[in-house]
This record gives C-alpha cells, structure tokens and sequence, in this order.
C-alpha cells in the first residue's frame, strides 16, 4: 500500500496534485499508518458515511457530463471532471492507480452526490458521486451509460 516514489506531474492527471500536496499531511509515514491501517486486516481504515460530510443527495448524473476516477473501472465512486486529488481524501497509495475520464451518454439515475470528508489527512471538501451498490463504473460502461475519453 506504499505509494510511489515522487508524483508523475507530467501525465494526465498531474495537474490534480496542489503544489502544496504532501501525501501523509503533517504526520510522520509512520503515524500515518498508525492512524489509517487496521492492524488486524492491514487494509486501509476509510471515512464513515461512504466518505460523505453532510448530506448524500439522490442525482442523476445527464448526457455530456464528465467525471473522472483514481482506481479500476470496478469501483463504485467518482468525482466531477478535474477535481483536485486532495479535494477526494483518497489513500496516498491511489497515487498508483490509473486516472479515467467518462462522458455520460445516458442519464445515470440512483446516483449519491455530496461533499467528500477530510481524510487521510487531506482536507476533501470536493464533490464525490457513489454508484448504486453493485453497479460500478464498469457496469455503466459495459451496459452504454458511459464511454472513456481522453
């Protein structure tokens, strides 16, 4: 779960990294892990709530809109298009995953928007979606409700 080495700013998604992005927050590596890795499972700890602060609205995501992702196709959050990596309180190791831009071709109902909780030692504060469970990103492209784009 150890993120790589230094930030690729080049690639596509280099621009999402503030300038001021420091991985662990003001913690030592080793107090971050203390605080975010259950010892049991040695899996991350994530947010309550699905990683919500406040209220989860019902949205529907329409034709045109572009929301991007860190992480497989399989997963069940994304973010509007372009939002800041700090602003999604991810797990410094999503660093490692591939970045993916989608444009909805069709409406995407059942869909929770809100802002996302400080986490991580990141101060969150974007707007993240969550799918219906069991319908992941990859249920939505397979299925013609939405396509990659550059």
């Amino acid at each position: 779960m150890q993120p790589k080495e230094g930030l690729d700013r080049t690639g596509p998604d280099g621009d999402l990294y503030p300038s001021g992005y420091r991985r662990y927050g003001n913690l030592s590596v080793r107090q971050f892990y203390d605080k975010y890795i259950d010892t049991d499972t040695g899996e991350w700890i994530y947010p309550p709530h699905d990683g919500f602060d406040g209220p989860r609205i019902p949205s529907t995501l329409e034709p045109g809109d572009i929301i991007d992702r860190f992480g497989f196709d399989s997963g069940e959050y994304a973010a509007p298009d372009r939002t800041a990596f700090d602003a999604r309180a991810m797990p410094p190791s999503s660093t490692n995953f591939s970045y993916g831009r989608y444009r909805v071709l069709k409406p995407l109902d059942g869909v929770l928007e809100g802002r996302t909780a400080a986490w991580f030692e990141q101060p969150g504060g974007g707007t993240q979606y969550k799918f219906p469970e069991g319908r992941g990103l990859k249920w939505y492209l397979d299925n013609g409700y939405l396509e990659k784009v550059p």
